[in-house]
């Protein structure tokens, strides 16, 4: 496997400098596009000079981004940015979105398909509501999959040399294959992305000028979720988004859990114009590689290799030393 990867890496070093898209018009559609990773890797490929289809649940965000970008730059009488409103768990709201790029941009208009919708939703597995662990794969996986099944026919693909691309956002948990207790549901949804995107690259190897599929495997990135004002405070997105269960024999290891996590994304996180940077490599390089790994820690690297007992282990202690050293002192 490593060989085939390194391999690769050199075939795409070699020629990702020859060539870019050859097309006037570079049309990327984006998910997730308002906030986070999404956003920045909007703002990014467009001060590159791309057009951006932004796509999004929240309309208020895809407006204030109208007003900022729209009628500023225009490449011929195309927007340089389309805002699409889109649920993307509802079939019928993204086929709706692909008929309205359609009628703006023509048949054959894309160039890439980038996944950044997502959501994370922690807790203990056996107290969690059904709502709450659906909603996870509903949008990290089968969002992705209604995506790219409705998008996949407006993807340019009529010309031999050149090859579209569908660009999934994967996580370093799901490249290292490292889970941990109480944030399985965003885990398992990353696992998932992987063997879906591995699927469907192989599936494209069985039709003409298929498009390539590649995978971004950010770590810890600076974005509204990670960063907290005030370094004693638990980070409030994680508070926000686990779900707690009073009364029950997790509850009480909840705590510890979320300053574990918490310490290792502020010690690891780093600025995600490094996902943008991925992002722009994945949709212009003529060979883009099967995967950029971004912000991967050593932690994870390591835990990857680390037999499962003693990660399991090591994991519970670690929980159970936060949970001793956070109990109040008795004066």
């Amino acid at each position: 496997y490593y060989v085939s990867e390194v391999l690769h890496l050199c075939f795409t070093i070699y020629f990702s400098g020859k060539a870019v898209f050859a097309t006037n018009l570079n049309a990327f559609l984006i998910t997730g596009a308002g906030s986070g990773l999404g956003r920045g890797a909007l703002e990014y490929l467009l001060s590159k000079g791309d057009t951006i289809i932004a796509v999004d649940i929240n309309e208020k965000v895809l407006l204030e981004l109208a007003e900022r970008y729209d009628q500023k730059e225009e490449c011929g009488t195309k927007p340089r940015l389309l805002p699409v409103v889109m649920d993307i768990t509802n079939t019928e709201s993204v086929r709706d979105g692909m008929e309205k790029i359609r009628k703006v941009y023509g048949d054959k208009c894309l160039d890439a398909v980038v996944n950044f919708a997502g959501v994370m939703r922690g807790g203990p597995l056996m107290e969690m509501r059904d709502k709450d662990f659906h909603m996870v794969f509903n949008i990290n996986v089968l969002g992705t999959f209604n995506v790219n099944k409705y998008s996949f026919p407006l993807l340019k693909r009529h010309d031999p040399a050149f090859r579209a691309r569908i660009v999934n956002v994967g996580s370093e948990v799901s490249l290292c294959q490292v889970s941990a207790g109480f944030a399985a549901p965003y885990s398992a949804s990353k696992f998932a992305i992987e063997g879906y995107s591995t699927g469907l690259r192989q599936e494209m190897m069985f039709i003409d000028n298929p498009a390539h599929i590649v995978v971004i495997n950010p770590g810890a990135m600076e974005t509204p979720m990670n960063i907290v004002g005030n370094k004693g405070e638990l980070n409030a997105f994680m508070l926000e988004h686990t779900v707690h269960c009073p009364d029950t024999e997790w509850e009480h290891a909840l705590r510890p859990g979320q300053a574990v996590a918490h310490n290792y994304i502020q010690k690891n996180m780093r600025p995600a114009i490094l996902v943008a940077e991925a992002v722009f490599k994945a949709v212009h390089f003529h060979q883009p590689p099967r995967r950029f790994a971004v912000n991967v820690s050593y932690e994870m690297r390591l835990a990857s290799v680390t037999p499962q007992i003693i990660l399991d282990h090591a994991t519970a202690l670690g929980m159970k030393f936060h949970s001793r050293n956070s109990k109040p002192k008795v004066e």
